[in-house]
C-alpha cells in the first residue's frame, strides 16, 4: 500500500507511569504519573516543539518514543498509511461504544481480533522485542548533556559506530573507517579525530559527535532532548544550524523537546505545550504565539523576553507551586493555578478540541 499521510508519527493516550515500592516485598503502592495521556501527530520532514516547565514529562514522551522507557499504555504509529490509523481508530471507537454485553458477543470478540492483529502488525508498542530492535534504527535521540552521554572509555570513532555494530551496517573495517570519518566530515569534525576520546573535545563539538552517532543508522526521525542548553549562546547557533542543515539534506523530522521559548520559535514548524503529563495546546508556531488560548500557553509565552526595549510586555505570574505527578489534581490539571478557574474545571478534565484550522487546545473556556 502506497504511504501517503503526511505523518510520520502519530501518537495516541501516551501514558508512562513510574511505580512507588514499598515495605520489604516492595509492593506497588502508587505511581509517578509522568507522562498522563499524551497525543499529538509529527508532520513528515518537519519539527515539532515540545515545551514545558521542568518537570512536567517532556524527555519522558522523548525517551518512551525511542522505546528507553516503556509505555504503561498507548499507541504510537509510526510511517503507517493514513487508511490504516484511521481503520485501527474506528474499531477502537466501535468498541467503546458497545456496551459490555455486546463486549461479548461474536461482534465485540470479532472487533477485538481484528485490533489485536492491526495492532500486532502497525502499532509499535505491540511489537515484539526483535520487531522493535529493527524498528529502532528508524528513531535516535541527541541528548541533552554532551558531556554525560558520551562514554570516556570509547574513541570518538566507536561511539559513532555503535549503532552500525550493533546492527551490522557494514561489510568491513575499512567501510566502517570510511562511514564514520563522512559522519564527521557531516557534522563539522576533522575526520583525523577518529581515534581521540571525549575529554579531548569542547561542549560543542561533543553534541557534535552525538548528532553524528545518532544518524549513522540514517534513521527518519531524531528526539532531540535540550540538544543546546548545556552550550554556550553562540555555539547554540552553530548546533541549530547544523541540524536545520542535516533535516533538508537527509528529510530527517524532528522532535525537538526545550523549555527555552526562544530557541522553540526560531527551530519548531508546530508546537505542543505540555503541563504536568498533559498537552494543553497544539498549534504551528505562528498561530501559537500570535493566538495562544490556553491560559498556561499565555502565562509560559509571557515569560519570552522581548528584544526591543520600547516595548512594554506584560509577565503572567501563576500562584501556587505545580501539583505532584503521584496525585494529580482532579478535572484539569492546571486549575489550581488557573484565573479563568470555573466549577466544571475541578470536576471534569477537558478534552482536546481544535478551536481553529491544526489549533488545538485542551480548556473548557472553548
Amino acid at each position: 500500500m502506497e504511504n501517503n499521510n503526511p505523518y510520520l508519527v502519530e501518537l495516541y493516550n501516551l501514558k508512562t507511569y513510574f511505580p512507588i515500592k514499598a515495605g520489604i516485598i516492595k509492593r506497588t503502592v502508587g505511581y509517578v504519573k509522568a507522562v498522563d495521556g499524551v497525543s499529538f501527530k509529527i508532520k513528515r520532514g518537519k519539527t515539532l516543539g515540545l515545551v514545558g516547565e521542568s518537570g512536567c514529562g517532556k524527555t519522558t514522551v522523548g525517551r518512551t518514543i525511542v522505546g528507553l522507557y516503556k509505555p504503561f499504555d498507548g499507541e504510537m504509529f509510526f510511517d503507517v498509511p493514513s487508511e490504516i490509523v484511521a481503520e485501527i481508530n474506528n474499531l477502537q471507537t466501535s468498541y467503546n461504544e458497545m456496551d459490555k454485553k455486546k463486549k461479548k458477543s461474536k461482534k465485540g470478540i470479532e472487533i477485538l481480533k481484528q485490533l489485536s492483529s492491526l495492532r500486532k502488525e502497525y502499532d509499535i508498542y505491540a511489537y515484539t522485542k526483535e520487531k522493535i530492535r529493527k524498528e529502532r534504527v528508524n528513531f535516535q535521540m541527541v541528548f541533552q548533556d554532551p558531556y554525560g552521554s558520551l562514554s570516556p572509555r570509547m574513541t570518538v570513532g566507536d561511539i559513532i559506530a555503535e549503532g552500525l555494530d550493533i546492527h551490522k551496517k557494514y561489510s568491513s573495517r575499512k567501510e566502517r573507517k570510511l562511514i564514520v570519518q563522512d559522519l564527521m566530515e557531516h557534522v563539522g569534525l576533522d575526520p583525523n579525530y577518529i581515534n581521540r576520546y571525549p575529554h579531548e573535545f569542547s561542549g560543542g563539538q561533543r553534541q557534535r559527535i552525538g548528532i553524528a552517532r545518532a544518524i549513522a543508522l540514517k534513521p527518519k526521525l531524531l528526539v532531540l532532548d535540550e540538544p543546546v542548553s548545556a552550550l554556550d549562546v553562540s555555539i547554540q547557533t552553530q548546533i541549530l544550524k547544523l541540524l536545520n542543515n542535516l533535516k533538508e539534506e537527509f528529510g530527517l523530522t524532528y522532535l525537538f523537546i526545550a523549555h527555552n521559548l526562544s530557541v522553540v520559535e526560531y527551530f519548531s514548524d508546530d508546537i505542543a505545550v505540555m503541563y504536568l503529563g498533559k498537552i494543553v495546546e497544539i498549534a504551528s508556531k505562528n498561530d501559537l504565539y500570535d493566538n495562544k488560548l490556553h491560559p498556561y500557553s499565555q502565562a509560559l509565552i509571557s515569560a519570552v523576553p522581548v528584544p526591543d526595549p520600547e516595548r512594554k510586555k506584560e509577565r503572567i505570574i501563576l500562584s501556587g507551586d505545580v501539583p505532584s505527578p503521584i496525585n494529580p489534581p482532579k478535572g484539569c490539571n492546571f486549575h489550581p493555578r488557573c484565573i479563568h478557574k470555573m466549577e466544571k474545571c475541578t470536576q471534569q478534565e477537558p478534552m482536546m478540541k481544535e478551536v481553529e484550522k491544526d489549533h488545538f487546545v485542551s480548556c473548557w473556556l472553548y
